[in-house]
């Protein structure tokens, strides 16, 4: 048992490692963060981040892509896309800005990968 609690709490760790890492890897392209771990009834969104003309609505996954599977299932982006059209719609300001939700796979001792508009 406490094996398992300790690999639960490793990889939560890493998991919040990889957030933070999503935020320099957006931060190093332009982009500013805005949210992260926003939570709705909706759904979460791990990072939000805004540019001049576009917001991102980001899910962190701590892992690489592994055999062609992806890593997200339609159910999750569909709580993923809900949560980002209630942030806009209690954001005006980015109501006119382009949107998209991307992918980001960190792993550890590599650069992160990124999949855009999923």
């Amino acid at each position: 048992m406490r094996l398992h609690l300790k690999k639960k709490i490793k990889a939560y760790q890493f998991g919040l490692w990889a957030e933070t890492a999503a935020v320099g890897y957006y931060m190093l392209r332009g982009y500013m963060p805005i949210a992260r771990r926003y939570k709705t009834k909706m759904g979460e969104i791990d990072l939000i981040v805004a540019g001049s003309k576009r917001i991102i609505f980001v899910e962190v996954k701590a892992r690489k892509l592994d055999n062609g599977m992806f890593p997200l299932h339609p159910a999750q982006l569909k709580r993923i896309q809900n949560a980002a059209l209630l942030y806009i719609a209690k954001t005006p300001r980015f109501a006119n800005v382009e949107q998209s939700v991307d992918l980001l796979l960190v792993k550890p001792w590599g650069w992160p990968r990124r999949i855009r508009n999923i």
